[in-house]
């Protein structure tokens, strides 16, 4: 199942992901890419891009995640 939300669209959605017996999340190309919006240059390795979140939300996704005893 493939979900095109933001971080905490996914996070909000958890509790169904869980009903579903889903062991893991996978996901990509999350970080901020150049001011033209072509994914062939990576702006910033250590920061998410603002389309899907910040980093406080991928943290908080993460503890979410691990708090459910999925992987990631």
């Amino acid at each position: 199942m493939i979900f095109s939300l933001s971080l905490l669209g996914l996070q909000s959605k958890l509790d169904y992901i869980d009903s579903l017996g889903v062991k893991g999340v996978a996901l990509s190309s999350l970080l901020k890419v150049s001011a033209d919006g072509s994914d062939e240059g990576v702006e910033d390795f250590k920061d998410i891009d603002p389309r899907y979140g910040t980093l406080e939300d991928f943290k908080l996704l993460i503890e979410s995640l691990a708090s459910k005893g999925k992987c990631f």
